[in-house]
């Protein structure tokens, strides 16, 4: 599998894809920030998991996350590890390394870094190893310390010009970010400033079905600048 550094990313889900394609081509576009909300922090572990997984399946580009404990994503747990040794401005990472059939996938995980670090980091990935996309599986952990609970609406002030930086390094890198937040805040309040720097929002939720008396999972996309809004399940 040939990597094309101009086609989008393909999430390895088709509906996904051809919701998220939009007037373009299907998959992550480049360039986008795509910001996926949900209440449960579990239900986010399980869908970047799974996007993780799919990515690494569709694509011979190496893949860039930034999660909150590799430990908790099941796939990783037996999969062997390299370790990699990065300088990134002031602060020295050590990313694990897994290899799969297409790609490696580096991850840093238990780590609080600055901003700074993390856009730093992101640009060596993209042109020292070929980082086709980057996943930040909770935007928070890496803003505040872990025995810190802020508020979203503290966190929205304080932070908008945080997440600002992630669109101007998605535009910078051309290579789509997707981000986890773990609150619906900015989705229930349209006048949200981190609205506007988002190409896609979308909101994580369970949901019953009546027919098969089952729960699913369902990502419903709010906000799509560049195509259509609506569900699917992953």
């Amino acid at each position: 599998m040939n990597w094309d550094d101009t086609a989008p990313v393909l999430t390895g889900n088709p509906e996904l894809d051809q919701l998220t394609g939009g007037c373009f081509s299907g998959g992550w576009q480049r360039s986008d920030l795509n910001m996926m909300c949900a209440k449960d922090k579990e239900l986010l572990d399980e869908f970047f998991s799974k996007q993780i997984i799919g990515t690494s399946q569709n694509t011979s580009a190496n893949i860039g996350v930034f999660c909150r404990n590799v430990h908790k994503m099941g796939y990783y747990k037996s999969c062997p590890y390299k370790e990699r040794i990065i300088e990134c401005g002031e602060d020295i990472l050590k990313l694990d390394v897994v290899e799969t059939n297409n790609n490696e996938i580096l991850i840093l995980s238990e780590c609080e870094i600055s901003i700074f670090s993390l856009r730093l980091l992101v640009r060596k990935m993209v042109r020292d190893f070929g980082v086709g996309i980057v996943f930040v599986e909770d935007i928070q952990k890496f803003f505040f310390p872990q025995n810190i609970n802020i508020k979203f609406r503290d966190f929205e002030g304080q932070q908008c010009s945080k997440i600002r930086c992630f669109k101007q390094l998605a535009l910078e890198t051309n290579i789509p970010i997707v981000i986890g937040l773990d609150d619906l805040s900015v989705v229930e309040n349209r006048n949200s400033k981190l609205r506007y720097d988002c190409d896609v929002i979308g909101v994580l939720t369970n949901e019953y079905n009546t027919e098969t008396s089952e729960y699913s999972h369902v990502l419903e996309l709010v906000k799509h600048r560049s195509g259509p809004t609506g569900k699917v399940n992953f």
